[in-house]
C-alpha cells in the first residue's frame, strides 16, 4: 500500500475515550477514505456518518462505506454544511485545521452545526514537540515530510496554548479532562 493510500485510510481509534455514550450523526470534515467513519458506525458508535474530502479520489472511496459524502475543499464550500445545522453530535477534525488557510473562520462556522449536546474532536500536531524542536534548535532543521508535524501540506502550525486559544477565540469551551490529559 503506497503513503498516500495509508494517509487517506487510516482509521483514529484513539478517538474512542471521548465518544459520548449516545450519538447519532457524525461528521469528518477530511474524512480520506471514510475509514473512521465506517468504523464508528461498524462498531455502532454511531448511526449516521457524513463526510467531507477535498480528495475526489478519497471522496469516492468514502462513499463506499459512508451514508453520505461530499467531495469539495471545506474552505471553498463551507455552505454545503448548512444542511446539517444544529444535527451533528460529534464533529471530527482530526489533523484538519492545520491544513487551512482561515481555520477561525471554519470553526467559527462549524458552531451551527451541532446539536444542543455536540461535541468537537480534534487532533491538531505540536509543533513544541520535543522532536521538531531538538532537529531545529541543535541542528538548524526544518524538515518538511509527507506526513506527521512538519507535513509539507501544513499551512499552520500550533503548540499546545495556539491550539486552546484557536478554540476559545472561536467561541469554544474545553472539556477540562482533556486539558489535563494534553488530549485536544
Amino acid at each position: 500500500m503506497s503513503q498516500k493510500n495509508t494517509y487517506f485510510s487510516q482509521i483514529r481509534k484513539e478517538i474512542t475515550t471521548f465518544l459520548p455514550h449516545k450519538v447519532n450523526t457524525v461528521l469528518e470534515i477530511g474524512c480520506g477514505a471514510g475509514e473512521t467513519l465506517k468504523w464508528l458506525k461498524d462498531n455502532n458508535y454511531v448511526t449516521h456518518t457524513i463526510g467531507i474530502e477535498i480528495s475526489k479520489a478519497a471522496a469516492t472511496q468514502a462513499s463506499l462505506k459512508c451514508d453520505e459524502v461530499i467531495a469539495a475543499n471545506i474552505e471553498e464550500s463551507i455552505n454545503v454544511l448548512n444542511k446539517f445545522e444544529k444535527s451533528i453530535d460529534i464533529l471530527l477534525l482530526l489533523d484538519v485545521l492545520e491544513h487551512l488557510n482561515d481555520p477561525w473562520r471554519i470553526l467559527s462556522h462549524c458552531q451551527k452545526l451541532l446539536s444542543s449536546e455536540g461535541i468537537i474532536i480534534a487532533s491538531i500536531p505540536n509543533v513544541r514537540s520535543i522532536k521538531v524542536l531538538t532537529s531545529f534548535i541543535f541542528y538548524g532543521k526544518w524538515n518538511y515530510q509527507s506526513s506527521g508535524i512538519l507535513d509539507k501540506t501544513h499551512l499552520r502550525f500550533f503548540t499546545k496554548k495556539t491550539c486552546i486559544n484557536l478554540f476559545k477565540d472561536t467561541g469554544y469551551e474545553l472539556d477540562e479532562g482533556s486539558r489535563k490529559n494534553n488530549n485536544f
